[in-house]
């Protein structure tokens, strides 16, 4: 979109002419044709200059992504013992080589205890430049979109709601904090059958319920990371143009 010029000190006082209707990319002026007006923003107490995400995106994305790597075996591992109970008759448990057994589970304990350190820390810094951004109708706060992992059951939604807010200005339509709420719910849901059918001893239920309960494990964390990505560069995009308009 083309417009003149918000004013400023080093900005010319008759800026060229442009199609009235216009806003610059952080919201904060309007241009009606022949002169700009500053639109009033209320920003939260919380609000802060811009501070770029990518560093703290970085280490979300790595650690997420080593969670999710991790439980890639251990879903094959759940494959192959099915196929083997459908054509043989139900196995012992779930075996792994002991070196990869090791990785895995080193890869998976790192993955889950530092991701669960580094992804709140990102939508802390994300959700706090969405006012320096042009984002109104912000209805959380940086603290609450941290803070929302840790509470009981409320961990469900506040982060989910949190990462809505933040989607929303990325310009994208794909519905991907839904899926993401839906596989994170899933995966726990799936984890009462999964542990009832375990006492009952291996058997074919067993066996899907895991490879159910893995796989939605894998998607959230795929679709996280997506999320994550696209929403830190998003902002960069987009201070990069409040900056140059």
């Amino acid at each position: 979109m083309s417009y003149p010029p918000p004013p400023g000190p080093d900005r010319s006082p008759t800026p060229p002419s442009a199609p009235a209707g216009q806003h610059t990319p952080d919201g904060r002026w309007y241009w009606d044709g022949e002169r700009w007006t500053a639109v009033a923003v209320s920003e939260p107490t919380w609000a802060r200059p811009y501070a770029p995400p990518q560093t703290r995106a970085t280490a979300a994305v790595v650690l997420v992504a080593m969670a999710a790597a991790a439980e890639v075996p251990v879903l094959l591992g759940w494959i192959v013992a099915l196929v083997r109970a459908l054509a043989t008759g139900p196995q012992p448990g779930l075996t792994l080589p002991p070196l990869l057994a090791y990785v895995t589970t080193a890869a998976l304990v790192l993955g889950l205890v530092g991701g669960a350190i580094a992804v709140p820390m990102w939508m802390h810094r994300a959700y706090r430049n969405l006012p320096a951004l042009g984002e109104q109708g912000i209805t959380w706060s940086p603290g609450w979109a941290a803070g929302g992992w840790f509470v009981p059951f409320a961990n469900f939604v506040i982060p989910y709601l949190c990462l809505r807010d933040l989607w929303r200005g990325c310009g994208d339509e794909r519905p991907l904090p839904k899926l993401y709420l839906a596989a994170w719910i899933a995966s726990y849901v799936l984890l009462i059958p999964e542990s009832a059918f375990f006492r009952a001893g291996p058997r074919p239920l067993w066996y899907v319920t895991a490879i159910l309960s893995d796989a939605t494990l894998i998607v959230t964390g795929l679709v996280l990371i997506t999320m994550i990505r696209r929403i830190s560069r998003r902002q960069r995009e987009r201070q990069t143009e409040i900056r140059d308009g």
